[in-house]
């Protein structure tokens, strides 16, 4: 499980995390979850920032598509935005959130 919550505009961290998500899913030795949350929810607006390392988010989002790797935030009150994103974030509640980094072997934090 790799969590996502810090800023891409203030580091270089966010878009690092998501090519090691995207590296790890490839290798298929393991289950990659992806979480994103807060600031790090700009990752999927990256055409519209263009922060450090930008130009390469569409590529690791395809991998990470391509390998069915899901994509999760918490549940908030406006949703509707992350149904339209490419790809898609599936919001779930705050529990479920804490399911999966329990069962998660490794939790990554960015």
């Amino acid at each position: 499980m790799i969590i996502i919550e810090s800023d891409p505009m203030q580091n270089g961290r966010p878009v690092e995390a998501l090519r090691v998500a995207a590296g790890l899913c490839v290798w298929q030795k393991m289950d990659i979850v992806l979480c994103l949350n807060g600031k790090g929810l700009l990752l999927m607006d990256w055409e519209e920032w263009q922060f450090e390392g930008f130009e390469h988010c569409l590529e690791y989002f395809k991998i990470l598509a391509d390998h069915s790797v899901a994509i999760y935030t918490i549940q908030k009150e406006h949703d509707s935005l992350l149904f339209s994103m490419k790809p898609p974030v599936k919001s779930i509640p705050l529990t479920e959130w804490s399911q999966l980094s329990v069962q998660a072997g490794c939790v990554l934090r960015f």
